[in-house]
This record gives C-alpha cells, structure tokens and sequence, in this order.
C-alpha cells in the first residue's frame, strides 16, 4: 500500500525529533499539490522570515537590558511606565530555521538576547558608554516553533477528516476539489518587529524641520506629525531627567508610528539622538 504524505506530516507533527523547519517543507509540498495559496503563503512566510503582517504568535516577551560587565547584564529601565510596556515584548519575523539555530546555540543561563531597538541602542550608548539587548526566555522562542508545529498538525488533521490523505505524493482531482472548501484562519496583526539578529543601520542627522515635512507624505495624519514637532521642540531646550522624558516620548512615538513610516523611522531616530 502506498503511503500518504499527509499522515506522514501528521506524524512529523507529533515527533519532537523532526525539526519545524523540515516538517514545514513538507507543508509546502502538500500545500502546492493541492493549490492552496494562502496555506502555501504562510508555509513561505514561515520558512523565508517574509511576512505580510508577522502571526500573534511570533509576539515574545521579555526585558530591555544593559550590559554592565562582558558577563553581567542588569535591567535598563525608563521612567515612563507606558514605555517600558511597550519595550517588553516584540514580534519576531526570523526564519523558523534561524530560530531552531538559535536555541541550539542558546547560552546556559536559558535566555537570549536580541537586539534592542536602534533608538533604544543609541540612548544606551549615549547616556552609559554600554550595550542594550532584548533578553527573552528560551521558552518564548520555543513556544514560536511550537505554535507552528500545532498549525501544521490541525491542518493535517483537517485535511485527513475531509478524506483528502493522498497517494504517495500525489492527490486525486476529487482532493484538490475538496481541499478548496477548507477554510482555515492562522490570524495576523501587526506591530513593532524585530529580527532575532540585524545588522545595524546607518543614518545622517537632519533637519527637523525637513523631517516633518517628509513625513507629511508618509500617510501620517496631522495629529501624528504635530506630537512630534512638540518633541522636536522640547528637546534642545531641555537637559537632565527634562532631557530623558523628552527622548522617551520619542522612542514612545517611534515605538507606535515606525512601522507605518518605514526607513524614516530611521532619520527620525537619528534627530532624536544627535547622529
């Protein structure tokens, strides 16, 4: 009797041995064969890191730390609450692949450490003379993989009710057929996203006033831009704690606006710190 890839991928579902990265190849396979785009597309987004709007369940949380010795890191704390809550978790878009990679090289210590936003990075720098990370659990990571694999597995199964198992790597016409009326909703959203290793980027100071006035152009409703003038404007009359609590409001509106203003993010971020 031939084997049927479907419960072959129920199966890798099940086995912890078989790696999220291979079992979500075979997905692909299946998806393709049967002509479901969407599932195919999320397998893609899954494998490549490419999302349209990066899953729920790539959100992680964790703390913004500081390295205060090359083998001490202590917790790098802002004044304004809303902020801080803001820094603690974030959506990671890296490859499943690149995630497996990473627990394997994880430190002893079960956390790792991911690299903090630019602006956060810069203030770091700055104000400390030291590095900035996002510190998160093993688990947080894992339990990424894991949500994947249980996507796969449900998916499996569903696919297995409604008759549709296959012929080795082959599907008949009446299970394509049949495979179109499955509706299956991963759910997406988007937010702040970070990889779980960037190169950093580089960027010039501008004028603030320029700024502004590209970013009229950005879609940003004038709201939006007027919040910013104001921090602009505080800053350089401001010096001290003055000084911090402006530069949170602008990380707080970087941290809100950035993914919709794309590489402005980066000069703004650069205006705000001086580089």
């Amino acid at each position: 009797m031939s084997s049927s890839i479907v419960l072959e991928l129920q199966s890798d579902a099940m086995d912890p041995a078989v790696q999220v990265s291979e079992l979500l190849r075979k997905a692909r396979a299946v998806a393709y064969k049967l002509d479901l785009p969407e599932f195919l597309h999320w397998c893609e987004g899954e494998l490549n890191g490419q999302f349209d709007a990066v899953p729920s369940y790539r959100r992680v949380h964790g703390q913004m730390v500081a390295q205060n010795r090359p083998d001490e890191w202590i917790p790098f704390v802002f004044r304004e609450q809303e902020l801080n809550e803001k820094l603690a978790s974030r959506l990671v878009d890296s490859p499943a692949a690149v995630l497996e990679q990473v627990l394997h090289e994880a430190n002893d210590d079960g956390h790792i450490y991911m690299q903090a936003p630019p602006a956060v990075q810069d203030l770091a720098v700055k104000r400390h003379q030291t590095n900035a990370a996002f510190r998160v659990r093993t688990s947080e990571i894992r339990g990424i993989l894991d949500a994947v694999r249980n996507i796969v597995h449900e998916w499996s199964l569903k696919l297995e009710k409604s008759g549709i198992v296959g012929t080795g790597l082959s599907f008949s016409p009446v299970e394509k057929d049949k495979a179109a009326t499955i509706h299956y909703n991963i759910g997406k959203v988007t937010g702040v996203v970070g990889p779980v290793t960037s190169s950093q980027v580089s960027i010039q100071s501008a004028d603030g006033a320029a700024i502004l006035e590209n970013l009229t152009r950005t879609g940003l409703g004038p709201a939006e831009i007027e919040e910013l003038r104001k921090i602009f404007q505080q800053l350089p009359r401001s010096q001290g704690s003055k000084k911090d609590s402006v530069l949170a409001q602008g990380f707080r509106w970087l941290m809100e606006y950035g993914p919709k203003i794309g590489a402005m993010a980066d000069t703004v971020r650069g205006f705000l710190t001086g580089t």
